[in-house]
């Protein structure tokens, strides 16, 4: 289980640098080089590019990434050549990203701006220089819970305390929420909104390297409605020691 979350960060760190993790919605996304880009898939089409190049296969390579190994690393010590592959995944995802332009997957202008740094993307992600400064899974975890505990009082009018005696006796957050006069697209959107900021003041500030940034602005959606209908519950109770 530890490799495997550690072959998914590694993963999500690099689309995250390589700009092809975000939200349709750039109103939400701090950069214009993140982007979902329908069905490219660099991370795919890279570690393709490092097999044929070394020889070993795609379980090889993602095995070496989940013990530490930088694909650089992998590449070099299989005999590979690292420029060999950064232009290849430059010429292939270049095609690819053409190609989503064609099919109507994402728009000329989305592309130029990927396209724009798209090498330097590549050649940090292959060379493991993915997060200059990075926040812990724990401190992520304690800020969009206290963000969105605070959403969900200021919608219902309750106190956190208030909020967190109802969960134990049973209800979601989300359930918490409609039951008090509160609209949980809105509390999820309040969310979203705060983290957003937040997470844009941390880099801004030096606290928050940008890839991670993406990252979180582009599941914050996700992460929070999760949240709001069950996910949160199970935490809250799990830290006062009390079983769902």
């Amino acid at each position: 289980m530890k490799k495997l979350l550690v072959i998914l960060t590694t993963i999500a760190a690099m689309l995250a640098v390589m700009g092809f993790v975000g939200a349709q919605d750039a109103t939400a996304t701090p950069s214009p080089a993140t982007s979902s880009v329908g069905a490219i898939t660099p991370i795919r089409t890279i570690i393709q590019i490092v097999a044929d190049e070394t020889g070993l296969k795609v379980g090889d390579i993602t095995r070496q990434m989940a013990q530490g190994m930088t694909l650089a690393d992998i590449i070099q010590a299989n005999k590979g050549d690292v420029q060999t592959v950064i232009d290849q995944s430059v010429t292939q995802i270049t095609a690819e990203i053409n190609q989503a332009v064609a099919s109507g997957k994402i728009t000329q202008e989305r592309a130029n701006q990927i396209l724009a740094n798209l090498k330097d993307q590549i050649t940090q992600g292959i060379n493991g220089d993915l997060f200059p400064n990075k926040l812990d899974a724990t401190a992520i975890r304690r800020d969009s819970e206290r963000i969105l505990l605070q959403a969900a009082a200021d919608a219902t009018k309750l106190s956190p305390a208030d909020i967190l005696k109802q969960l134990k006796d049973g209800k979601t957050l989300a359930d918490v929420i409609s039951a008090n006069g509160g609209s949980v697209d809105s509390v999820v959107s309040a969310a979203v909104a705060k983290a957003t900021a937040d997470i844009n003041a941390a880099v801004k500030a030096g606290r928050l390297g940008q890839a991670q940034a993406y990252t979180l602005i582009a599941n914050a959606q996700r992460a929070f409605t999760a949240e709001v209908n069950g996910t949160f519950r199970q935490r809250a109770l799990h830290q006062q020691g009390v079983h769902a």
